[in-house]
């Protein structure tokens, strides 16, 4: 983008003339005179509501469309925007206009480094920052301080991946962020841009960053980076206020013991915050299709996924691509979590026609009766839980009721089926139906089967 003058003033937004975007979000052209602000290295434009600093900046537009809460992103000649109290623009409550401005986020995340810091590497950390920005990467933040808040709090993520948003969480208040992610190391001075999310990631899909991702985090006190299972970490009790993991839940194959572990990590009152990836949506197998874009109806692979049809097979986990899945469904979730937590909030995110939202014909559904609409139509869940009482309680037996142990339950053939799956592998779901234990539950099983030594 060149600005060719000098121009300073905010710039009313006609927001009268909004259109809606989504469930949340508003679109609207940008006033005229925009193209004309100048702006310098560190500087953005920022959107005011009544004189209040709107953010984040630079959003993607879904999330600006699903999740409302005031974020924007100026893209080509239009506005994307959000209400930060979900109301109607049109209607002339508020007042909104453009300024160039610094990104209050950066000035923040860069008073957390310490004192020691050289002006070298604090303008090496700046421009990481404005890069990390630049490709949309604070969602992790924006979902957590929506759901639990972190200033004050020492901060845990489980599944962190290339966790370039950890200053920011210290910028927005955090005393600490520990990322813990078992694919890695993760060294790489480049950063995915968000607005490629929808689509196979590919070099040119990246920014470039001055920093590679470890000395960016090396650069500051308070954040830690374990290159780890989360299993194996053993941390000491009791040393976070929140923990947090986006799209990693659906990966667990002990889900039971691994949140287990999370409440054990929880002080008293914690919370752990989670978005699940449902195994039960459209594109929930994890393999291509992803989207509509890359589906292929001549390709007999994807036929036998496509369309949910990977609920009748199942896809069977591949121990050398390192994309387990559990198979365990929003009720089974919920339950576990509320055997270990206070389950305080959960939502669920309806599936956007791209990815297989409007496909559910009457003829699929009908062949699909043990699900239920919701579970099929949702791409995502939201759920906050709350540390409320400690543990140990006792764990729930793999299926059946108090004092009915597994053997009593399966019976001779049962017992043998099971003992060939767990040793075989095999069709999961038809174990599930002839023994009458969940998906999820099997693989929980068969994985602490095969953890023991001999």
């Amino acid at each position: 983008m060149t600005h060719i003058a000098e121009e300073r003033a905010p710039l009313a937004v006609a927001t009268d003339q909004a259109q809606p975007f989504g469930s949340l979000g508003w679109v609207v052209s940008l006033p005229e005179g925009w193209d004309r602000i100048r702006l310098s290295d560190q500087e953005q434009l920022v959107l005011l509501e009544d004189d209040l600093h709107l953010g984040p900046a630079n959003a993607v537009h879904r999330d600006i469309s699903d999740m409302g809460f005031g974020s924007f992103s100026v893209w080509n000649d239009s506005l994307y925007f959000s209400t930060s109290d979900g109301s109607d623009p049109r209607d002339g409550a508020h007042r909104y206009a453009l300024v160039p401005g610094p990104d209050p986020r950066i000035s923040m995340a860069l008073e957390r480094l310490p004192d020691s810091t050289s002006a070298r590497s604090a303008e090496q950390v700046a421009d990481c920052l404005r890069v990390v920005l630049e490709a949309g990467q604070l969602e992790p933040l924006e979902e957590v301080e929506r759901h639990t808040g972190v200033r004050g709090k020492d901060v845990l993520e489980v599944g962190c991946g290339q966790c370039w948003s950890a200053p920011f969480f210290l910028g927005a208040g955090a005393r600490s962020y520990h990322g813990i992610e078992l694919i890695g190391p993760l060294d790489e001075a480049r950063v995915f841009d968000r607005s490629h999310a929808q689509q196979s990631w590919t070099d040119d899909h990246y920014l470039r960053t001055p920093l590679a991702l470890p000395e960016f985090l090396e650069a500051y006190e308070g954040i830690r980076y374990t290159n780890a299972d989360f299993g194996a970490t053993r941390l000491p009790s009791g040393c976070a206020d929140v923990v947090f993991l986006r799209v990693v839940s659906e990966h667990l194959l002990e889900p039971r013991k691994c949140f287990t572990e999370m409440h054990r990590l929880l002080r008293p009152g914690g919370k752990l915050y989670l978005s699940h990836g449902s195994y039960q949506a459209w594109n929930g197998h994890h393999v291509v299709p992803h989207n509509l874009t890359e589906h292929d109806p001549h390709d007999p692979r994807q036929a036998e996924v496509v369309d949910w049809r990977h609920l009748e097979t199942l896809v069977e986990n591949d121990r050398t691509d390192g994309h387990n899945l559990n198979y365990i469904r929003f009720h089974e979730l919920v339950g576990l979590l509320g055997s270990l937590f206070d389950v305080s909030d959960w939502s669920l995110l309806p599936t956007p026609p791209e990815t297989g939202g409007e496909r559910l014909s009457d003829a699929r559904r009908a062949a699909l009766p043990e699900y239920y609409r919701e579970e099929l139509l949702s791409d995502m869940s939201y759920i906050v839980c709350q540390k409320t009482q400690d543990l140990p309680l006792s764990a729930p037996p793999a299926a059946g009721g108090a004092g009915v142990t597994l053997s009593d339950l399966l019976g001779e053939h049962g017992q043998r089926l099971l003992a060939a799956w767990v040793r075989d592998g095999g069709d999961t779901l038809a174990v599930s139906r002839a023994t009458g234990i969940a998906p999820w539950q099997l693989v929980e099983l068969r994985e602490r089967v095969s953890s023991k030594p001999g």
